[in-house]
């Protein structure tokens, strides 16, 4: 519906099939205009193929080509999308809807909700989500399944958190698994704009610096989430989210952390003007 203009007095017709590909995302589209019809024939491996080549479709629309779509694409990296992490105000759960269909447009998968100055987010984390916004978190979530976008939201414990604390550990999974029951399936742990240094008795006595009580910390997080949801997703957020990653902080996080547990990366700033391979 937002972009019937694209195909103003055309019938469309879509076909999908599934691809072989063995890498997902993957697609293989054709498509051409015959008069008034509009032909589209996608291979896709999966939901979020379709939706990027439905993408490329509206482009190739928009250009006023006369000529045959041809293409096969796939995308360099797994997950691409948008960390709500700003201080000040939150977006609205409108905005937030609306923000899910538009970062569906631009080919981004993921949508993670983890505003700085919201209470339950980062001063209030050991507390259980409100029913109001785990009824916006399932809106969202079907939203983004429509969109192939995935959402989900963050929890921030770094400002009180005891990393060698147990029940630290288990009130950021009971906050998981709030979020899991209305489906979602990545969970974001983010240890950002937090001290630098150990505060605790018990932390100084267990970790030799905040780089092992990080992956420690969050090892166990997954640990227990997993236990409980084998499928779950677990991103991290860590101290050192830009630069080369030649941080003592980054590689003790590379030698400790699960490798199942995927690390958040800006580039080489932290707005970064550009993202190569290398970075």
């Amino acid at each position: 519906k937002r972009h019937a203009k694209t195909f103003t007095g055309l019938e469309v017709k879509v076909d999908v099939s599934k691809s072989n590909a063995m890498t997902r995302e993957t697609f293989d589209l054709k498509a051409s205009v015959s008069g008034k019809s509009l032909e589209i024939n996608i291979a896709a491996t999966d939901h979020y193929s379709v939706r990027w080549a439905l993408n490329a479709v509206r482009s190739w629309s928009n250009a006023g080509s006369k000529e045959p779509l041809s293409i096969s694409d796939k995308p360099d990296f797994r997950w691409r999308g948008v960390v709500e992490g700003f201080y000040g105000n939150p977006w609205s759960h409108a905005q937030r809807l609306k923000g899910v269909e538009h970062f569906g447009d631009f080919g981004m998968n993921l949508y993670l909700i983890a505003p700085k100055d919201a209470q339950w987010q980062r001063f209030q984390w050991r507390n259980p989500l409100s029913d109001e916004f785990l009824a916006e978190l399932a809106e969202l979530i079907s939203r983004g399944n429509e969109n192939a976008v995935d959402v989900s939201a963050c929890v921030s414990p770094g400002l009180s958190v005891t990393y060698s604390s147990n029940e630290d550990v288990q009130a950021v999974v009971n906050k998981f698994l709030q979020m899991a029951s209305v489906g979602a399936h990545h969970f974001g742990l983010l240890l950002d704009d937090i001290p630098d240094t150990l505060t605790h008795e018990n932390d100084l006595a267990k970790y030799g610096n905040v780089a092992q009580a990080h992956a420690d910390f969050a090892n166990r997080v997954r640990a227990k989430l997993v236990e409980a949801n084998p499928l779950a997703h677990v991103i991290l957020c860590p101290m050192h989210y830009a630069g080369r990653g030649t941080e003592p902080y980054c590689h003790v996080m590379g030698d400790e952390l699960h490798p199942q547990i995927d690390l958040m990366w800006t580039g080489r700033e932290i707005c970064s003007g550009y993202l190569e391979i290398a970075d």
